[in-house]
């Protein structure tokens, strides 16, 4: 993902939101943080996300059992 940060689309995305890399964009940590960075990019304005579900086989469900979850949430 770093390599983005030189790219010039996302290069002008990142300085407009005052952001030094694409990796300051990464949510990461328990169930809980990760909702609470989904729910400040919709409120945000945020329309879309890009998701890209790492770990083993139980991380990656319950990765995919939280998005759905704070998606029906609304």
């Amino acid at each position: 993902m770093g390599a983005a940060s030189g790219l010039p689309s996302y290069r002008a995305l990142l300085d407009r939101q005052g952001l030094s890399g694409v990796h300051e964009t990464v949510l990461a940590g328990d169930e809980d943080a990760v909702a609470e960075g989904l729910r400040a990019f919709a409120a945000a304005g945020a329309t879309e996300v890009l998701v890209s579900v790492v770990g083993d086989t139980e991380e990656r469900s319950r990765t995919l059992e939280l998005l759905s979850a704070v998606r029906r949430a609304g």
